[in-house]
């Protein structure tokens, strides 16, 4: 009886019901309080060592799988699919409108998962699937790039940047569930420690092998066992035996329920009302068509000067992929400190000086590509336009938290992502357009100029008015 007692209260215990809740409902059964709380006291005992027990193994599973997508992520970043999708024929145009959708569906899934997770659980085998075919899409990059079809390479693309949102945003909070608040931070900390180094380096042994295993193949072997092995083939196999495996770890975490299931219909009506609502309400705001309009230029330009970064850098030297991972690896560790530099340049110079240094540096990666073709100052200038963008997206929250009260700060930040899809893919075709038809260096130039002459001035317009409201409200 006792034993079985035991075995009851453990799985009252699994299914979340508190000591109180299971005493008070054996109680109203008549069985006897001491033959109660003994059993409880042995079931507690099994709880917590399987608890501690399932805690380690979530531990290990996740961090087996960052390990997996960092290395998966440094061979296949997406500097290396641009720089192939151009070697197999793709026009800049066609690369711009492919990073221009790309852009749209990722941030736009992005935006309906995250208002959906508020409302409704997704479950662990729906983000491990997520990931599978995230894995999967860059069989088919492999298989498009063989043949040489742009066609396939590009619905590959956008596949991929759609299934990487729910395996990378809801992942987020499957860790919250399963790693306690106090080892959070640690846990975190070294993920990102750790991540980082491993992602340098994959991006370099991926140059390595991309470059001395070429498109059109290299052979190996001795006797009758010798066969053509290219390095694209060999990165995205990689890249994809690595988000299938992470997929699968990531079916294996416990699942947890928190009681979320609004359906998918109720949603989308409430969302389209409070949608409508929130525009009505923003419209009114003052300053903000400013804000947005230094939000969508920023946005914009970043996207499309940073999608033709590596294929110019790619010609520049004898078409090698090294001195882009060079580049691009010091971005990686330069990005981890870059939060920290921001807000002591901000405790130095104030908000105003913050965001007219920082557009400058922004411009420092298109400038030096333009005038200083040295791998060493390109990778330096690189650095600091990452340090620069950092401080931009600083200056954007701080200018935001002072023109703007906390109601409408959370609806400003909610709608804009929302408002600005569209323009965005605007400025990222027109830029497209402009580097088919003119060159890159036309449209790096024209990425400089529109840093300097809108973007500079609109954000110190917006840090004028911005202090002086902040003195009104103060007065």
């Amino acid at each position: 009886m006792a034993g079985e007692l035991d075995k009851r209260i453990l799985s009252d215990l699994r299914a979340g019901k508190s000591s109180e809740e299971i005493t008070e409902s054996y109680l109203s059964e008549g069985m006897p309080s001491e033959e109660i709380d003994n059993a409880l006291e042995n079931a507690l005992e099994k709880y917590q060592s399987t608890k501690d027990s399932s805690n380690k193994r979530n531990r290990r599973i996740i961090l087996s799988k960052e390990i997996l997508d960092k290395i998966a992520f440094g061979f296949s970043n997406h500097q290396v699919v641009n720089i192939i999708f151009y070697l197999i024929g793709a026009p800049f145009l066609l690369i711009g409108i492919i990073t221009g959708l790309r852009n749209l569906f990722s941030t736009g899934t992005s935006l309906v998962i995250s208002d959906v997770a508020e409302k409704k659980d997704f479950s662990k085998k729906f983000i491990s699937s997520a990931g599978i075919i995230f894995g999967f899409s860059f069989v088919f990059l492999a298989l498009a790039t063989a043949r040489e079809w742009l066609w396939l390479f590009s619905l590959a693309v956008l596949a991929g940047s759609i299934a990487v949102v729910p395996y990378g945003n809801l992942y987020k909070r499957i860790i919250q569930q399963t790693i306690s608040k106090q080892r959070m931070g640690f846990v975190l900390a070294k993920i990102a420690s750790v991540g980082t180094i491993l992602t340098a380096l994959t991006i370099y042994l991926g140059a390595w092998i991309l470059d001395n295993f070429p498109f059109e193949g290299r052979t190996i072997g001795s006797g009758k066992l010798l066969f053509s092995v290219t390095g694209y083939v060999l990165i995205f196999e990689i890249t994809a035996i690595c988000f299938i495996l992470s997929g699968y770890l990531l079916s294996k975490l416990k699942e947890t329920d928190s009681g979320l299931k609004k359906k998918w219909k109720s949603f989308w009506s409430e969302k389209a009302a409070e949608l409508k609502e929130s525009m009505h309400e923003m419209s009114s705001i003052p300053y903000m068509s400013i804000l947005l309009f230094g939000s969508v230029l920023v946005s914009a330009i970043q996207i499309v000067t940073s999608t033709f970064y590596g294929i110019y850098i790619f010609d520049m030297f004898g078409k090698l992929f090294l001195p882009v991972a060079t580049v691009f690896a010091v971005g990686i560790i330069v990005s981890f400190a870059g939060p920290m530099i921001t807000k002591k340049v901000n405790k130095a110079i104030g908000l105003a000086p913050m965001m007219v240094f920082g557009s400058i540096l922004v411009t420092f990666m298109p400038l030096t590509l333009l005038y200083n073709k040295e791998l060493g100052s390109i990778s330096a200038a690189f650095a600091l336009a990452i340090i620069g963008s950092s401080i931009v997206g600083l200056g954007q929250a701080l200018i935001t938290r002072k023109l703007l009260s906390e109601t409408q700060k959370k609806k400003f930040f909610r709608m804009a992502g929302y408002l600005s899809l569209i323009p965005v893919l605007i400025i990222v075709l027109i830029g497209a357009i402009v580097a088919q038809l003119y060159g890159l260096d036309v449209l790096f130039m024209g990425a400089i100029i529109a840093t300097l002459v809108l973007v500079t001035p609109t954000y110190f317009l917006l840090v004028i008015k911005a202090n002086k409201l902040a003195k009104e409200r103060r007065l």
